[in-house]
């Protein structure tokens, strides 16, 4: 069985990335939006709603965020349109003259939080809490499974999970290359 796979946008570099899009989103795909550019996803969200496919989501990322910025984000992701978000540590560079790095919630806590907001209402109960796991056997494979019995709805992954139990609950990310 092949899985479903999400179109990843990690960065979003340019106003008009968006127009460039609707030549290459197809209604039948899922879009996952990354936070890496120089425009957060939320900001362009009356854009991004514009594009025709199955589902959009958003990338939340533990990187430099504190807890009520990740609360915050997923309340605006739902608020915005979004059909739901893919929770991912981030990219964890230090970069010369930069503070040290805000790590206040792992995604494990980042999706019982997601969680705890759709159960209590405060986000709908159709915005889907997805993941992103490694893959592999022992402990990445562990891992995932854990993921999934604290609720996560779906895991996203770089490369096929092997086996069907995790198969069976993740969707597979393949980046979309845009022309800057």
């Amino acid at each position: 069985m092949s899985m479903k796979i999400v179109k990843y946008i990690p960065a979003i570099e340019r106003l008009h990335l968006i127009d460039d899009l609707k030549e290459i989103i197809q209604s039948e795909d899922m879009v996952l939006f990354g936070e890496y550019g120089v425009f957060n996803p939320l900001s362009l969200a009356s854009a991004i709603g514009e594009l025709i496919c199955q589902k959009k989501f958003i990338e939340i990322t533990a990187r430099n965020r504190n807890r009520e910025l990740i609360r915050s984000s997923l309340h605006t992701g739902a608020a915005a349109g979004f059909d739901g978000v893919i929770i991912a540590s981030g990219s964890f560079n230090r970069e010369a003259g930069m503070g040290k790095p805000v790590y206040d919630l792992d995604p494990t806590q980042m999706l019982k939080l997601a969680l705890t907001l759709r159960s209590d209402g405060k986000i709908d109960q159709s915005f889907s809490i997805g993941i992103r796991a490694a893959i592999g056997d022992g402990a990445p494979a562990a891992r995932a499974r854990f993921l999934l019995r604290e609720g996560a709805d779906f895991i996203a992954v770089t490369e096929d999970p092997v086996t069907d139990d995790l198969r069976d609950h993740a969707v597979l990310i393949e980046e979309v290359s845009i022309q800057a």
